[in-house]
């Protein structure tokens, strides 16, 4: 609030003197400073590839003085998320001081009004990030009588020296996004063997980017049936293209069509998005084999003494060893459910089942019950007495004794 008085002074009568003059002196006063200082406006959002950024400071008199004696402001800068080296970075640091003259203010709208300018450089970069931010800050400038003039921070908040709320500036990424995606949108895989899965980036991310990779069994698939697959793939730069190599448990377990699908987390690295192809499948296939390369069974016969059956031994490749025993599996139908019988035969005992050449076993079932429909099949065994890696089950033959 302005307020306006006038002081009459009168001389007192003295001899010899006219003392018959008066002298009026008006005295005007306001409420807050004399002139405060801001940025001109709260926000500045520039892209990368401006050149500079103008950031004008105004000073505003109040409106009950008359005229406004020069001062200095300081202009500073200090980094959030964006950096100020001038190698790498993505500004040039300020600390200026400003000057005002009383040249510099207009009046506008009753009041005088200067406004200068400084000039922040932007620097340009090929690197595909999220935008960036560095703050604006006002201080004192020096060699200034500062009793007159006050600075103001983005909220409105009177500063007595350096204001600490910043004017923020969002610098905007230029650069269009680096897309990354698989190499194809599905594999398949043999049990035992290996596969090559790619992953590439359509521009060189010109730092290192680290690609998180989601892992999503499939299929009855578990962890146990594969191997090699990492949870995230790194790019350096002048890297586009990374490759792993995923391996195939080769188990025992018939379990054909199992998959593994791999995807991008959503969490990608700043300035990379996802591609068309944004996941791919990994399908693991039992291993093919010949019908030479499981144990051809023969029909079981039904005997008085049991179930008589034989088998020809087959090997899955010629560098594979021979079986050392044979486990025989029986199942039959019985109150609502599959009853399953297993009989293993090693060392000895498999060698009273072989008939002649290595290559035929035969076996009688003595335990089978009369009435019972019976179905067989027969699996090698290692010299541990487990199943064959890279074997399988033979087909099942039933048996059918009235």
């Amino acid at each position: 609030m302005t307020r306006i008085g006038d002081l009459v002074a009168t001389l007192a009568p003295v001899a010899g003197y006219d003392a018959g003059g008066a002298a009026r002196v008006r005295i005007i006063s306001q409420e807050g400073p004399a002139v405060t200082v801001s940025i001109e406006h709260l926000t500045y959002t520039v892209a990368e590839d401006a050149g500079t950024l103008d950031v004008v400071v105004v000073a505003r008199a109040h409106s009950s003085v008359p005229r406004v004696d020069g001062f200095n402001v300081a202009v500073l800068t200090d980094s959030e998320t964006a950096s100020q080296d001038p190698n790498t970075g993505d500004y040039l640091g300020l600390s200026s001081q400003l000057r005002f003259n009383s040249s510099d203010f207009q009046m506008e709208n009753g009041a005088l009004v200067g406004r200068r300018t400084v000039s922040v450089t932007i620097l340009d970069d090929d690197i595909h990030e999220d935008d960036e931010i560095f703050h604006l800050h006002l201080g004192k400038g020096l060699g200034n009588n500062w009793s007159e003039t006050t600075l103001v921070d983005p909220q409105g908040e009177v500063c007595s020296d350096e204001c600490p709320n910043p004017y923020v500036v969002t610098i905007t990424d230029n650069d269009p996004a680096v897309t990354v995606q698989f190499g194809q949108n599905a594999y398949t895989v043999v049990e035992g063997g290996t596969q090559d899965v790619t992953v590439t980036l359509s521009d060189d991310p010109q730092r290192t980017v680290v690609i998180p990779i989601t892992i999503t069994d499939q299929d009855g698939a578990t962890g146990d049936d594969y191997s090699g697959v990492p949870t995230s793939v790194t790019f350096n730069a002048g890297e586009t293209s990374s490759t792993f190599t995923l391996t195939a448990t080769d188990d025992t377990i018939v379990d054909d069509g199992e998959s593994v699908k791999l995807s991008f987390d959503p969490t990608l690295p700043p300035g990379v998005t996802e591609g068309a192809i944004n996941e791919t499948v990994v399908t693991i296939t039992e291993r093919k084999i010949a019908d030479t390369e499981r144990p051809g069974i023969s029909i079981p016969r039904c005997e008085a003494n049991g179930v008589l059956m034989f088998w020809q031994a087959a090997t899955a490749l010629d560098s594979d060893p021979p079986p050392h025993g044979w486990r025989v599996e029986r199942r039959h139908w019985s109150n609502e459910e599959w009853i399953t019988a297993r009989f293993d035969f090693l060392g000895a005992e498999a060698h009273a089942l072989q008939t002649y050449s290595d290559e035929y076993w035969d076996w009688t079932d003595s335990t089978r019950q009369f009435g019972v429909d019976y179905t067989y099949r027969a699996h090698a065994l290692d010299s541990d007495g487990e199943l064959m890696e890279g074997r399988v089950w033979s087909r099942r033959a039933e048996a059918l004794c009235r």
